[in-house]
């Protein structure tokens, strides 16, 4: 059965025992609602008096006007990007392994390392270098951004992930071979096929062969992501990202698939090497979607996924493994707190304020199932984020 929303949303989608589920459509409109207000001022009253239709989601992004979390990034001597959250860590960590090669990545490191680092994770983009044409060299340029991410003080070594486009996806489950207990946890968005040899078969294809298959941790978790329009009449990038998630499911290897409906590229940017879906994974400069502009894309599946995976759920105060109103209370009980705080410290540097709602908002709900219509109480709670956000107001006047 296929699902099919417009606006990039997911219309096929099966978990790791292959079944099928529906987007909740309320989350969806929710989702489309919070993109759609983000671009006003949240904080300020006359917005919501002009919009009373949105002012419930509206309440929920004022923490977002003029204030983003605090992160140290830097671009290194060979061109990658290195992001961390702002406190003491450690955190996890997550190694970003671009598409293409040469002088031309694919993807967009500077801001897939920063916007990791917002959701609470250490995010490594590794530029490989412009002469790696050969895969094996191109691997190697990825083992050694490895052995850099793990050299980080910050990170948590017991905590990593591997994050990978195209080339960079079918070399991050190489990686996840090779290195089975530091990578349990792998995002593949449409990997690219690698070579291909004389008999039609392809790198991709010798990854997947049992030996190779046997090599990953039966504790793994993978998403596979591609749109439906990532083809065209020299590579079928869908084909090979559902082939990968059925070898992943026939060695037992936990998986989930996201199949999103046609990338469009309007202002015609895409490369002419690649199919318009490829580009969904592509930054905006390239011809693609800003990680946080058209987040409801991919980018949210990703964040999901790290934070189910490595036990690091920004955002969920109770530590019950859910983000709800329950989470709010918390950290609303506990602001604002200045230093040595005990509930409610999302980003861990021992205080609550406006960043640490931003991580409980981001994310809330989560898991997605539990969208749904707000209920009086839910209506109560973001009601109560409404005053927050008017009384933040007249503070920032105030000053």
């Amino acid at each position: 059965m296929n699902l099919s929303f417009e606006g990039g949303v997911a219309i096929e989608s099966r978990n790791k025992q292959g079944s099928h589920h529906a987007y909740d459509k309320f989350n969806l409109i929710f989702n489309r609602l919070a993109i759609t207000i983000a671009d006003f001022d949240m904080c300020n009253p006359a917005t919501h008096a002009a919009r009373l239709g949105f002012v419930v989601s509206a309440m929920t992004f004022c923490f977002l006007h003029g204030q983003s979390s605090a992160i140290d990034i830097n671009m290194l001597s060979d061109g990658s990007w290195v992001a961390i959250p702002d406190g003491a860590g450690p955190f996890p960590g997550v190694l970003y392994s671009h598409g293409g090669f040469g002088a031309n990545p694919g993807g967009d490191l500077e801001k897939t390392a920063m916007r990791l680092a917002e959701s609470g994770f250490i995010g490594y983009a590794k530029k490989r270098s412009d002469t790696s044409f050969p895969l094996d060299d191109s691997l190697d340029d990825i083992l050694d951004g490895k052995d850099e991410l793990l050299d980080l003080q910050q990170v948590d070594s017991t905590r990593l992930a591997l994050v990978g486009f195209s080339r960079g996806g079918l070399l991050s489950l190489r990686v996840a071979q090779l290195y089975p207990e530091q990578f349990k946890i792998a995002v593949l968005m449409a990997p690219a096929p690698g070579k291909i040899f004389s008999d039609g078969s392809t790198t991709m294809d010798q990854y997947l062969m049992a030996d190779n298959m046997a090599l990953l941790n039966n504790t793994s978790q993978f998403l596979v992501m591609v749109a439906n329009n990532d083809v065209d009449a020299t590579v079928d990038h869908v084909a090979i990202a559902d082939n990968a998630y059925d070898k992943l499911l026939e060695y037992h290897i936990g998986a989930d698939w996201h199949k999103f409906a046609d990338y469009q590229d309007p202002d015609s940017q895409c490369p002419s090497t690649d199919p318009v879906g490829h580009c969904m994974f592509q930054s905006q400069d390239s011809g693609g979607q800003a990680l946080m502009e058209k987040d409801g894309y991919y980018w949210n599946h990703v964040i999901a996924h790290l934070n189910a995976n490595l036990s690091y759920i920004s955002g969920d105060f109770d530590s019950d493994g859910d983000i709800d109103g329950d989470d709010f209370l918390i950290w609303q009980a506990a602001f604002p707190t200045f230093s040595n705080a005990t509930a409610g410290d999302g980003d861990g540097d021992g205080d609550v304020d406006g960043d640490d709602f931003l991580l409980w908002q981001r994310y809330f709900p989560f898991p997605s199932s539990m969208a749904m219509i707000p209920e009086p109480h839910s209506l109560l709670l973001l009601m109560g984020l409404g005053a927050i956000c008017l009384q933040a107001n007249r503070r920032q006047r105030a000053v």
